[in-house]
């Protein structure tokens, strides 16, 4: 069937209906008569397609194909704001706009224009600030009459600059001015976003933590049901070698102090490598501790099982083996150590950093235990001669289960940040329906319409739909729809604007 709706068979019966009637005219599909007709409609078929191909769709700058370079002639493409592109879709974008261009140039016509580039952009024209304004107008004087902006979504590019400079009229100028138009709350509050609150607000942490946030703190929340690696800093963040990381420590041990040499990251885990060096005196462990005494509580019969990545990078010296272990240490509420728990964990053999980590499991049976610490330590014998370097990767520890967190969650998961703020377990940004806090983002004056995405313990992407908000003098505050508020939202995970007016 082409275009315009004929085909063949509508072709063979105009034919059939010009014959004669009788015997000798016969119309049986089988015919021959019917055959020779039909090799005749085919043809006339055919060129009907063409025909009402130029002229429905080769005749419609939207649709040519076959004739936009004809097209592109004869409006003078491409040209200076338009440099030749290779795609015909976005050839015949550019077409459409350079013909619109023809027209008067009023505000839509600019719009179509701008759209024609695949820009989703609005204007405003100013005016000079008078006394019956409201005192949060800004204070323009009476060149801005002569001035109009385009706000157009950051991202979508100013390709339609050259186009709008070149059929403004002379008299005016065009401001342009891109626009945040989509907010990420899963990294961090972006330039341009601030949050207000009064007092203080509970909100869960990357370790599954109940905490309180100061006012005006932002509040990322994670999922309370997660298990989570209850070490503070297993990333190593800190000023850097020798100073060891922050929230770690060493301890020295039979006159041996293990020194912190460096940082880096391996198969995407990251990790810090240690020397042990001199003779032993014996008697004690020289420790590294990556888990301080301020962590999650550990009640009495509390299951405690720590992973740790782990690797002797160079081994040397007199002895022929160095036993490693990795340390969990009970402390009741008094601050005094009540159980001191280790398990060997690695002897001389070198040990492959991906080849998988070292477990601990155990039970923190001893009384009142409050806290928990972990850590590496080495035994050794008096006169042992230490050459070692040691890289440690990922610690983790999870509270409540002698299985190991990475067994359930890939450590790909539990490394992974964007702007230092964990990926694991979040939910999103934790705003309070109301007006206790204040979310406000940084907009051009203007109307836009919202889409926001928010995430609950349960439930991650729903979207709303809002329209109608207004910024001002102080940009956009966010308002939760209220379909959001019926069900129960409060964590902001994107936020998508659409200026409007």
């Amino acid at each position: 069937m082409t275009i315009a709706g004929l085909g063949e068979d509508d072709f063979l019966a105009g034919l059939q209906a010009l014959l004669p009637r009788g015997a000798a005219w016969p119309r049986d599909p089988e015919a021959l008569l019917t055959k020779l007709l039909s090799a005749i409609a085919a043809g006339q078929a055919r060129q009907h397609e063409r025909t009402a191909d130029l002229s429905e769709v080769e005749s419609d700058p939207a649709l040519t194909d076959e004739m936009l370079e004809d097209w592109e002639r004869a409006y003078g493409l491409p040209d200076l704001c338009n440099p030749a592109v290779t795609d015909k879709a976005a050839r015949r974008s550019v077409l459409l706009a350079k013909i619109i261009e023809g027209r008067t140039p009023t505000l839509p016509t600019i719009a179509q224009i701008i759209a024609g580039y695949g820009v989703t952009a609005s204007i405003t024209e100013h005016r000079p600030h008078t006394c019956e304004d409201h005192c949060e107008y800004p204070l323009y004087d009476q060149p801005w009459a002569f001035a109009w902006s385009i706000y157009s979504p950051i991202g979508q590019g100013l390709s339609y600059a050259c186009a709008v400079q070149r059929i403004a009229p002379a008299h005016t100028v065009p401001i342009f001015a891109p626009y945040r138009w989509l907010w990420s709350l899963f990294n961090g509050l972006q330039v341009g976003a601030t949050l207000r609150r009064p007092g203080s607000a509970p909100y869960h942490d990357y370790r599954g933590q109940l905490q309180s946030a100061a006012a005006d703190v932002a509040r990322f929340d994670y999922n309370p049901a997660l298990p989570y690696n209850i070490i503070p800093n297993p990333w190593a963040d800190g000023t850097g070698a020798p100073t060891p990381p922050d929230g770690w420590s060493v301890a020295a041990g039979s006159g041996i102090t293990p020194v912190y040499l460096s940082s880096g990251v391996r198969d995407g885990i990251p990790y810090t490598r240690w020397r042990l060096q001199g003779t032993s005196s014996g008697g004690g462990f020289p420790i590294i501790h990556f888990q301080p005494f301020d962590s999650a509580s550990a009640p009495t019969g509390t299951d405690v099982c720590g992973t740790i990545h782990f690797e002797i990078a160079r081994l040397g010296g007199t002895h022929s083996v160095v036993d490693f272990r990795h340390r969990c240490t009970g402390v009741n509420a008094g601050g005094t150590v009540t159980g001191n728990y280790s398990t060997t964990i690695a002897d001389a053999a070198v040990r492959t950093f991906g080849s998988g980590p070292f477990v601990q499991a155990r039970n923190m049976a001893a009384a009142d235990i409050v806290f928990a610490r972990a850590g590496i330590m080495s035994g050794n014998a008096a006169g042992r001669v230490f050459d070692i370097d040691i890289d440690i990767g990922f610690p983790t520890l999870r509270v409540g289960s002698l299985t190991p967190l990475t067994t359930t969650v890939p450590i790909a998961d539990l490394v992974e940040r964007i702007n230092n703020i964990p990926q694991h377990g979040l939910i999103g940004l934790l705003v309070e329906p109301g007006e206790s806090e204040q979310l406000t983002f940084a907009m051009p004056d203007g109307t836009y319409d919202m889409l926001v995405r928010a995430g609950t313990v349960n439930v991650a992407g729903t979207f709303y739909e809002a329209t109608a908000y207004a910024a001002g003098g102080f940009g956009l505050t966010f308002v939760w729809p209220a379909a959001a508020v019926t069900a129960g939202e409060r964590h902001v995970q994107t936020f998508r604007l659409t200026k409007v007016a």
